[in-house]
């Protein structure tokens, strides 16, 4: 095969020459211009610094759980923060850095020319998934790097055990940054192995495994490591209970979205993989075109994405690599054509580029559609992207405060969802329960729950009762036995000594399914109402406070305050609030940064004994959050109650609960003009479904 094509003769040197040189500066501007990180990036951020700190490759503290799908990727932000010493800004810099020499290797050493390489760039120029995804923190720039080298390995002259080396090597690293990407550098592996090499068998096998050694090594380490040899993630993302059907439609869904979102990337995986399927001596890159159907097939069978664009790249970037080895000649007016098909592809997306502004997240909705398949950089843009100012990136009240909150409340545990800021930002030794199971092992084992709305990447578990506890106690509290002993060993896996015997045993037991009859799969994913309304007091409420820790006196004996700072982050969602002993107060004031309808529970040893709800009122001072009146039904004040589960109780907008106080007289001037609402027997009167989000 030829090691590079000429359109014509002295074509490098003709005026054209000067093109692929400004499109790459374009390129270069567009990413800078609109570098963002995602809450996804984060995640690995935590690892990152508890790493380059001496703690380990770790997420929780004291638990060794493989949360990063990017195994290369984190050890090359490993690398960087460690020099820095810092990490977001890294993160950035690094994307910019690897797209902007996977681009100039794309047009100065893959491209058959430079009007090929010019068309290419504005492919990416033109590409939204291309430009969203060519920063944003993930591994996506890594991605196009490697196979970028897998393309220039696969275009050396020399039939030797070099060359079947090299791609093995790129394909193992491959793999090492996403266990997925399997399927699109494999088929060109075993090309190479079983077809190209003219090397004797035992050659072959030697210098292929010499390859595959990185990643085999790294197999070994984490099965003895992590005890697992694929990441948490895989667990909380394919271990969703969800039928295959099910699945199937949601990637046909994805798959139509993106045709809205980004006609152009699929046009470049259409036109890349026809390209490749050709027969022709000189253009024999038929797996490079299998490992994108390959991939693309695998998208459809686990239903796609959540973040509209991310996984076109990959096999875009590989459909590309084919498509601009094509010669063109630089006179030819086929030229103009495809530089026109390729602006109206790109202007024809729902959302194109040139969209991208500093008021991006202002400029759009920031909702997620009842697909589930949403506009990410409109939820992070101004808090992450890189144009959006140094005062406001990284800034948002209720995410990099949360240590403050935390600090504020003395919590060291909390459950949470998007646990990508949240969790970066919370502090070293803070232990986050992750109710969508990314960072939390015992949670990512266990199914999600059937709901008639889900959105893909996002399953959300029951926390099993207890486990809270738990965690917070270090002794084992879950209430399920089976289910404590499943924790017990798993604990031991992700906790214990390293080195431990019974530890190594139980890895083999895990790896075996020899503990899995210990969970009871119907129980998570079919639950019975008692045990679901329970499970869901510790899912939602995941602002878990002890009031005897944060309380002080009113004057007078008037009664207890406390300063809190609990986010209604959603629908029926709030904070749990412990008050150890049984409490009789008769009149609780809230404090709520904003004008919300409140739900107020009272519980006696678990179980809900009162209800009242109570209209959202505006504040006459304007410096003053609006105060909600709640009188306690007599029955409830009478017998006493020990914890309140405080929750919004409308769908729209969101809100602070900053103080509360427990007064032992109505204050002066008596209860807001506002309805209240009481029940003394809450599940007969309400929905006993009504913690269920409602699609957004």
């Amino acid at each position: 095969m030829a090691n590079n094509i000429t359109e014509e003769p002295d074509d490098w040197r003709s005026s054209a020459a000067l093109l692929p040189g400004f499109m790459l500066i374009v390129w270069i501007l567009v990413i800078v211009r609109t570098a963002w990180l995602c809450d996804d990036a984060f995640i690995t951020f935590r690892t990152v610094d508890n790493f380059i700190h001496g703690r380990g490759l770790t997420w929780n503290p004291g638990e060794r759980v493989w949360v990063y799908t990017h195994t290369l990727w984190m050890w090359v932000m490993s690398v960087a923060s460690f020099v820095t010493r810092e990490i977001p800004n890294t993160a950035l810099i690094l994307c910019l850095l690897v797209s902007g020499t996977a681009a100039g290797l794309l047009v100065f050493r893959i491209a058959s020319g430079p009007i090929a390489g010019s068309l290419a760039l504005l492919c990416l120029i033109m590409s939204r998934s291309f430009v969203d995804y060519s920063t944003s923190g993930l591994e996506n720039p890594l991605t196009h790097l490697l196979l970028v080298a897998m393309m220039m390995a696969w275009m050396r002259p020399e039939p030797d055990t070099k060359r079947l080396f090299l791609i093995c090597l790129i394909g193992g690293l491959g793999m090492l940054t996403r266990h997925d990407l399997m399927l699109l550098f494999g088929p060109a592996m075993a090309a190479e192995f079983f077809f190209r090499s003219k090397a004797t068998r035992e050659a072959r096998l030697r210098w292929a495994l010499l390859g595959v050694l990185p990643f085999v090594l790294w197999e070994v380490f984490v099965i003895f490591y992590y005890g697992f040899p694929v990441p948490n993630t895989a667990f909380a993302k394919l271990n969703n209970g969800i039928p295959g059907g099910e699945l199937f439609r949601q990637g046909l869904t994805y798959y139509i979205v993106s045709l809205q979102w980004d006609p152009l990337a699929l046009a470049m995986i259409a036109a890349g993989v026809a390209a490749g399927l050709r027969k022709s001596a000189r253009r024999d890159f038929w797996p490079f075109a299998a490992g994108i159907v390959l991939y693309c097939l695998y998208l459809l069978k686990i239903g796609g994405d959540s973040m509209a664009g991310r996984f076109l790249t990959a096999p875009a970037f590989a459909a590309l690599l084919m498509l601009v080895r094509v010669p063109m000649n630089s006179g030819s007016p086929v030229i103009l054509i495809h530089a026109g098909l390729i602006t109206l592809l790109g202007l024809g997306a729902l959302r194109p580029v040139y969209t991208i502004t500093a008021d991006y997240d202002e400029t759009f909705e920031k909702t997620v559609p009842i697909h589930g398949i949403a506009d990410e950089r409109s939820y992070y843009h101004e808090r992450t992207a890189l144009s959006s100012g140094s005062r406001k990136r990284f800034a948002d009240p209720g995410i990099s405060t949360v240590s403050e909150r935390l600090e504020l409340m003395k919590m060291e545990t909390f459950v949470s969802g998007a646990v990508g800021m949240q969790g970066f930002y919370a502090g070293k030794d803070v232990h986050i329960i992750d109710a969508w199971a990314l960072g939390d092992a015992l949670i990512a084992h266990l199914p999600a729950r059937a709901m008639p709305w889900w959105r893909i990447g996002h399953y959300e578990r029951l926390v099993p009762p207890g486990y809270f506890e738990t965690v917070e106690s270090g002794e084992n509290r879950i209430k399920d036995a089976k289910l404590a002993d499943y924790y017990d060993r798993l604990h031991l896996v992700i906790s214990g000594p390293l080195f431990s015997f019974e530890r190594i045993k139980e890895i083999a037991r895990f790896n075996l399914g020899l503990n899995e009859g210990l969970v009871d799969l119907q129980q998570y994913r079919a639950p019975t109402r008692e045990f679901q309304d329970e499970a869901l007091m510790v899912t939602r409420m995941r602002w878990v406070v002890d009031i005897p820790k944060i309380a002080r006196e009113l004057p007078e004996g008037a009664g207890l305050w406390a300063r809190l700072s609990i986010p209604f982050e959603g629908y029926r969602r709030g904070g749990r609030l412990r008050l150890g002993e049984a409490e009789h107060y008769p009149v609780i004031r809230l404090r709520v940064s904003a004008e919300r309808d409140i739900m107020v529970r009272f519980l006696r040893d678990g179980e809900v004994v009162g209800e009242v709800q109570k209209a959202g009122v505006a504040s006459s001072n304007p410096e003053e959050p609006p105060a909600i009146v709640v009188e306690v039904p007599d029955s409830v004040s009478d017998a006493g109650y020990d914890e309140l589960l405080i929750l919004r109780d409308d769908r729209n907008g969101r809100g602070v609960l900053t103080r509360i106080e427990f007064l032992s007289t109505m204050p002066e001037g008596g209860p807001t003009p506002d309805k209240q609402k009481s029940s003394e027997a809450p599940r007969e009167a309400t929905d006993r479904n009504d913690y269920s989000l409602a699609p957004s």
